[in-house]
């Protein structure tokens, strides 16, 4: 009976669009991240919990925005197809799955452009990739580095004295930021000027400061010999100008400024920048840096200053102000390749604007044809409180939140409540519920209208395919689950354990189970089409399978063509 009640979807409804689930896609691990500091990182080297440059997924204003995120997870896959992407300014190995910020053809503003797509869509359609400066690998700390450092911060802020009637030599770096002092001191250390520096309070009549001062002859001289330095390195010339700007610089606005009253200073300041092809101009109270987005990112890279807060002006910048960068895309070598999830599901890898989820496709291109409420809000998880009050044509079967997952531990309860509110009050409809995280329907009751199916794409683990649940943890709470009617849906399969997969879908006890290979060529570990055809024809003999694709595995078919 229970067969004859649920036949195929006739309709899809979406009360909650959004998903956090994360299933990635990578690159390799020479890849540079922009992170939160402002300095270039390998991927590979990325931590959990490090700070990132990160961007809006969806628009506000009409524009995106570069804000920051956290890291909540990294993962490695090995040896994966990756391919090249070659322009001007930017290169990048990547999978051919992996998202891309574009800008899109046709009418609409310059924001409404803007659109995620992947890179097997770039290599097809030619999408220019949106870019912001090229990656430049941060300062070393060499001897030259923390002399010129030291030499620029004292400069700006620092206080050297000679007591000719005391004969008394005084030195002092006063500062608002923990983070300059904290490198000074490392750096004394380093070079050799132990004389017991601690930081400590200092008060003036209108605020409280840090410090660290000295009466030592020693590093009175020694400050002095390195302010005064003649024929000086590259590297003295970096660690100069990041000194300068931890004691006068800013950036507001889009504008990165250095100030000072002093001519000499400035003059200083703008001949060491112009050895690494970094404009500045000369203004009354200031130096001022000449260019977009791209310059800030590479005297900040090239430079190094310590204290974060005078970097922060680029978190609410628009993306408007990144470039278009028209690639080539050539198959290249197989490679380990790495992902990281974020807070905010972006990053920015070799400067070009990147994504880690690809749910956000299916939106994006809903977004562009003025669909609600993807247009504002893309993926991001969202009720949609006007789609509650839909009405349905009465006896149709109809598929719950395929746009997201209502189940997913992202979801507050109360959102849950109210569609299931809206399921109770359409008894003549049947409705399809399906989610990665079935453990959670344990939290609700559900009518006789409603069939609650679980994406179990095998019975094995599988790492770095999606943050979601193991598929045999699925399986568990699907058994647990005391519902008169259930379905799983086993696609995009994956290699299993013939005997044991089929005794675990039987424990479930489906009223129908769902079959089918991967549809987008993401080169999934898939079992051979002999061994899904013995898995189909063992569901048989105890519930109802409805194929999607059923084809020859991948690798079979590579077989076949060589």
């Amino acid at each position: 009976m229970a067969l004859k009640k649920f036949g195929e979807i006739t309709e899809t409804w979406n009360p909650v669009i959004g998903c956090l689930h994360s299933c990635v896609y990578c690159i390799t691990g020479d890849s540079l991240v922009l992170t939160a500091d402002l300095i270039w990182k390998p991927i590979k080297e990325i931590e959990i919990g490090e700070e990132i440059v990160s961007f809006s997924e969806q628009q506000s204003r009409g524009y995106r925005y570069f804000e920051k995120a956290v890291v909540t997870d990294k993962v490695k896959r090995k040896k994966r197809r990756v391919f090249l992407i070659k322009g001007e300014h930017a290169s990048i190995r990547a999978t051919e799955d992996h998202l891309w910020l574009v800008k899109r053809g046709g009418g609409g503003d310059e924001g409404e452009k803007l659109v995620f797509r992947k890179t097997r869509q770039v290599s097809k359609w030619g999408y220019p990739l949106k870019f912001i400066s090229e990656p430049t690998p941060p300062p070393k700390f060499t001897i030259e580095y923390m002399e010129g450092y030291l030499a620029g911060i004292f400069t700006g802020d620092g206080s050297i004295h000679y007591y000719p009637h005391k004969r008394s030599f005084f030195t002092r770096l006063a500062m608002k930021d923990l983070e300059s002092l904290i490198r000074s001191v490392k750096f004394l250390n380093k070079l050799g000027i132990r004389k017991d520096l601690k930081i400590l309070l200092h008060k003036t009549e209108t605020s409280t400061l840090r410090k660290i001062e000295s009466w030592s002859k020693e590093v009175y001289d020694y400050i002095s010999s390195i302010i005064e330095k003649k024929n000086v390195t590259p590297d003295y010339m970096k660690g100069f100008l990041a000194g300068l700007y931890d004691a006068e610089g800013s950036y507001s606005r889009s504008i990165l400024r250095i100030a000072s009253h002093n001519e000499e200073i400035k003059k200083r300041a703008i001949e060491y920048a112009r050895a690494f092809s970094l404009n500045f101009v000369l203004e009354e109270r200031s130096i001022r840096l000449v260019g977009g987005l791209s310059e800030k990112l590479r005297f900040f890279a090239l430079t190094y200053p310590a204290i974060k807060r005078k970097k922060a002006g680029i978190f609410g910048e628009a993306v408007k102000y990144a470039v278009d960068e028209y690639v080539e895309v050539e198959k290249d070598s197989f490679e380990t390749v790495y992902d990281i999830t974020t807070s905010a599901g972006t990053f920015i890898a070799n400067g070009l604007l990147s994504h880690n989820c690809w749910a956000i496709r299916l939106a994006a291109r809903l977004a562009e044809i003025g669909v609600q409420p993807y247009a504002e809000r893309d993926f991001a998880p969202t009720l949609v409180r006007w789609r509650l009050d839909r009405k349905f044509r009465r006896g149709s079967f109809v598929f719950c939140c395929d746009m997201g997952d209502l189940f997913g531990d992202w979801v507050p309860r109360d959102w849950i409540l109210k569609v299931l509110d809206t399921v109770s009050r359409n008894r003549s409809v049947n409705f399809l519920f399906l989610t990665k995280n079935p453990k959670r329907y344990l939290e609700f009751e559900f009518g006789d209208n409603v069939v609650l199916a679980a994406t179990v794409e095998t019975n094995r683990y599988y790492q770095n395919i999606s943050r979601a649940p193991q598929p045999p943890e699925r399986i568990e709470a699907m058994i647990k689950l005391k519902h008169p009617y259930k379905a799983l849906v086993i696609e995009p399969i994956l290699d299993f354990d013939l005997e044991e997969f089929a005794y675990m879908v039987k424990r479930v006890k489906p009223i129908f189970v769902v079959v089918g290979y991967d549809n987008y060529g993401n080169k999934l570990p898939e079992p051979p089409l002999e061994k899904t055809l013995a898995f189909i024809e063992k569901l048989s003999d105890f519930t109802e399978v409805r194929r999607r694709t059923i084809r020859r595995a991948w690798f079979e078919e590579r077989r076949r063509q060589d």
